[in-house]
């Protein structure tokens, strides 16, 4: 990794420091900063032993940002499958068209944020990695709770030729590529 950050000798022809960093690009130091500052401190960060009192739903490859530098539990990141018991039910939220199915994925994960991107390329990716069906349409990907909310936001809306019940989440930070939303199952 301190390859990617400091120039050293016999790696000047990969370019990795000139190159542009997603990290910044994203907007994830701003976004992690938000989520560390949010709440206080998760007790499970200085003891192994302890759960999460809660955790961050975010696209897997933003789980090592949210973990390190925001400072908050995530239920899945780039480790994909290994060593993560609820990568399936992770990624089957990013995915999941069903909303009640969706909601219940976050009760049963204790989440508090969802941080979401308004990107449909990775809806078949993410579909194949734990063997879904992708939606077949925009239509029904709209209610992909991600996806509304990037797209759409939580209040209830009618487009697309369907009707979108109101969601239980309040945008609570928001980038020009990024969103994040406090889940509030009431």
């Amino acid at each position: 990794m301190l390859v990617a950050y400091v120039p050293v000798p016999g790696f000047e022809g990969f370019n990795f420091y000139e190159r542009v960093n997603p990290y910044i690009a994203s907007s994830a130091p701003a976004a992690c900063d938000f989520l560390r500052r949010c709440e206080p401190p998760d007790p499970a960060l200085r003891d192994a032993n302890k759960q999460p009192v809660w955790s961050v739903m975010a696209p897997w490859y933003h789980g090592h940002w949210i973990m390190w530098s925001g400072q908050r539990a995530t239920v899945i990141n780039p480790m994909l499958s290994v060593g993560q018991p609820a990568f399936d039910d992770g990624m089957r939220f990013y995915v999941e068209p069903d909303e009640s199915k969706a909601i219940e994925i976050l009760k049963r994960h204790r989440v508090r944020y969802v941080l979401v991107v308004p990107d449909l390329r990775d809806l078949a990716s993410d579909a194949a990695m734990i063997g879904a069906k992708p939606p077949r349409d925009l239509r029904t990907a709209m209610h992909i709770v991600p996806v509304r909310l990037a797209f759409l936001g939580p209040a209830a809306a009618k487009a697309y030729g369907d009707v979108y019940p109101a969601l239980p989440f309040v945008e609570v930070w928001r980038s020009s590529v990024m969103r994040i939303y406090k889940f509030d199952p009431r």
